[in-house]
């Protein structure tokens, strides 16, 4: 068992924070940061820069490009050997990204990443003969997924495949981070096969190899082997579009400690600020311990400044940069002449009952919500807590800032029914807008009442009922993914995959597996009745890798077929795995029964995890119930209490006879409640509250009710 804690001994590392963005990191510049290289390299002038558009640590790492059509070191990715003191053990490890339009290759599949080496660097299909060297790089393969590449004695560039402990392939991603740690040790003698390999993915060991024999001669492990592209040996191997890699956190260290991946707190300046909102500087703070280094940059030049807090006087993009002696972290916040409003431009009420708009208005500032240009009398505060579709827009003013706005338009697929009001002690029903059969909560705690309709007596002040579609489906169904068995072949129309549909549903979407770029017609045909109901090209599919497609067919009760008839290539489909069993089943919604020849029903055909939904399938709807007190109002008219928030304490002044006080969370449950105020004043202290949008109702001379925001 391995842990990760403070370092041992760091035999060399960089994170890219010392040298200009957009600068191709040559061996100088890789000298420059204490590194020693070899007498040649591939690619650093022309195909590696430092840029700042993504970081795992700090606030640059490395671009490597792959220019489309090219392959092999000398035309793609770049190479380069990192020397160092010969010893018989050492770990390694980088953070790698792949560009979002990665391309694995064209009809082969393959590339090279960094690794480990010694003596000659045996690789390209050379026979490692003990004495010519050996290398420990990475291979990445179909779809992302990644292996360990290994030149020894026994092995010529013989993939080993990287897999979780739950048995899964290790994949990249494109767009996502993984972070790659490596571990070799030398065979103790020139004829013993004792050598061994280690690798963890993300912190997690997912390989280690013994009986390695890597050298004959007394070679040790002598270098950092940066060696990456696309291929192969042939254009077979190229990616479609020119793509790129990023590289962050190099480092080779004794152990484990030195390369591990790295967990730190980052430092936190908050949401972006207006200086008109202030009297005088802003003041920033990074909100770490004393042992973080600190670096300050104004507009990416570096300050001479590395204390905790930072006196802002001028407007621009400042970054803080933590440094904790083995892991890099960084926050950026913009300081503007006026508030730097952010509100989606949509929002979808499905997964929750609620949502939060905060436009990110300083604390200050002076808010005020309208929903479809109607003002909402008494939302004065950055956040709104929304349940209920709609446009809402938020003008913020403060200080001396030009007033500023935002909108978001909020839509929902939760159940639609209004909200309520009634006198209190009166019973309403509720009735959503389309006829069925609902699941009524009085509270999502409770068992729910199974009704088209639900009778609830108004209690006094605010309060919440809950509806939900008790069958609604929102699943996943078919195989789940696409296997290391696999094989690939051109789909054809009799070829096709059987599917019952027992409830009417959405089939939303799926995915297939090209096996090179390609356009594909996807149809799906009634076997009822013989009809073509969905009929759809794709096209500029890429190939190697997993590709979703939308469907968003609403079928009805029947009998069905998929295919994948006028495709311009083949597919990828699961070959005799022994898991294959039909039918891949949503109990009661959808049964996939097979293929439609059937002796095929040993493979999986094409077609995986397939999402289908069915009913309304959000989150429960949350119902206001408003109850009023109407002799409160009939018989005392005045103002409103003077309700005030100050630190930890909320203040309520200016009742003229006693007071009960309630607190309300965003779910409408009464969390807190409050007697008689003393001399017409009442104090609550609100540190017990978790932080959140409160709901504080008032009675007394009237009722009166107030959004709080507990920070």
């Amino acid at each position: 068992m391995l842990t990760c804690g403070a370092s041992a001994e760091m035999l060399m590392s960089t994170n890219f924070e010392n040298a200009e963005d957009g600068t191709a990191y040559s061996r100088p510049q890789w000298q420059a940061d204490g590194f020693v290289t070899g007498t040649w390299d591939n690619g650093l002038e022309k195909r590696t820069e430092l840029t700042n558009s993504c970081s795992v640590s700090g606030t640059k790492s490395l671009k490597v490009m792959y220019p489309k059509g090219e392959f092999g070191p000398a035309n793609s990715g770049c190479q380069v050997p990192l020397l160092m003191e010969p010893r018989p053990e050492a770990y390694m490890s980088y953070s790698v990204r792949f560009s979002e339009n990665f391309t694995w290759g064209t009809s082969n599949y393959g590339g090279k990443l960094p690794g480990l080496a010694g003596g000659d660097n045996c690789s390209g299909l050379r026979k490692c003969d003990g004495t010519n060297g050996w290398t420990t790089r990475y291979m990445w393969r179909t779809g992302g997924r990644i292996g360990l590449y290994l030149y020894d004695m026994a092995h010529s560039g013989v993939d080993f495949q990287l897999y979780h402990k739950d048995g899964t392939p290790v994949r990249v991603r494109p767009g996502e981070w993984i972070h790659l740690a490596q571990r070799v040790k030398m065979n103790s003698a020139p004829t013993v096969a004792d050598g061994e390999v280690q690798v963890w993915a993300n912190g997690e060991e997912v390989l280690f190899l013994e009986g390695c024999q890597f050298t004959t001669n007394g070679d040790k492990i002598d270098k950092l082997y940066i060696s990456t592209f696309h291929g192969g040996d042939d254009e077979t191997w190229c990616p479609i579009d020119t793509c790129y890699t990023y590289f962050d956190d190099f480092c080779v260290g004794t152990t484990y400690v030195d390369v591990c991946q790295q967990k730190c707190r980052k430092p936190s300046l908050g949401n972006d600020v207006a200086l008109c909102h202030a009297n005088g500087p802003v003041v920033l703070k990074a909100n770490l311990p004393k042992e973080y280094g600190l670096r300050w940059y104004f507009n990416g030049k570096m300050l001479n400044d590395n204390s905790d807090e930072l006196e802002v006087k001028n407007t621009g993009t400042y970054v803080v940069v933590a440094d904790s002696g083995r892991c890099v972290t960084s926050d950026t916040v913009e300081v503007t002449t006026q508030p730097n409003l952010s509100l989606p431009e949509t929002v979808n009420l499905c997964s929750q009952s609620f949502v939060t708009l905060d436009c990110g208005a300083d604390a200050t500032a002076d808010c005020q919500w309208t929903k479809d240009g109607v003002v909402m009398a008494g939302e004065n505060n950055s956040t709104l807590l929304v349940n209920a579709p709609g446009v809402y827009t938020v003008l913020v003013s403060a200080g001396e800032c030009m007033p500023a706005e935002a909108t978001t338009k909020v839509t929902s697929g939760l159940i639609s029914i209004a909200d309520v009001e009634g006198k209190v002690g009166d019973e309403v029903v509720l009735t959503p807008e389309n006829e069925g059969t609902y699941d009524w909560y009085k509270s999502l705690d409770d068992a729910p009442v199974n009704a088209e309709t639900y009778a609830v007596k108004v209690d006094e002040g605010v309060n919440y009922v809950y509806v939900k579609d008790g069958n609604g489906v929102n699943g996943l169904v078919g195989k789940k993914a696409l296997s290391e068995n696999m094989y690939h072949r051109t789909a054809t129309e009799d070829e096709n995959v059987q599917f019952v549909v027992k409830r009417d549903l959405t089939l939303d979407s799926l995915s297939v597996y090209p096996s090179e770029p390609m356009d594909v017609v996807i149809r799906i045909t009634n076997e009822d009745n013989g009809l073509l109901v969905f009929c759809k090209t794709y096209y500029d599919l890429r190939g190697g890798m997993e590709e979703r497609l939308p469907i968003e067919l609403n079928l009805p009760k029947g009998h069905y077929h998929i295919d994948a008839a006028g495709s311009t290539g083949q597919f990828f489909h699961s070959h005799t795995d022994a898991d294959i069993s039909y039918p891949y089943s949503i109990d009661g919604v959808i049964d996939i029964t097979g293929c439609g020849k059937a002796w095929m029903n040993k493979w999986y055909l094409y077609f995986y995890n397939w999402r289908v939904t069915s009913g309304n399938y959000c989150a429960a709807k949350a119902i206001k119930v408003s109850g009023v007190q109407e002799t409160a109002h009939n018989l005392v008219q005045a103002d409103d209490f003077d309700i005030k928030v100050t630190g930890d304490e909320l203040t309520i002044d200016g009742t003229k006879v006693v007071s009960m006080a309630r607190l309300f969370n965003a779910n409408g449950h009464a969390v807190a409640v409050y007697g008689k105020m003393h001399n017409k004043k009442m104090t609550i202290n609100l540190k017990k509250f978790r932080p959140g949008v409160y709901m504080l109702e008032v009675n007394g001379d009237r009722t009166t009710t107030r959004k709080i925001v507990i920070r």
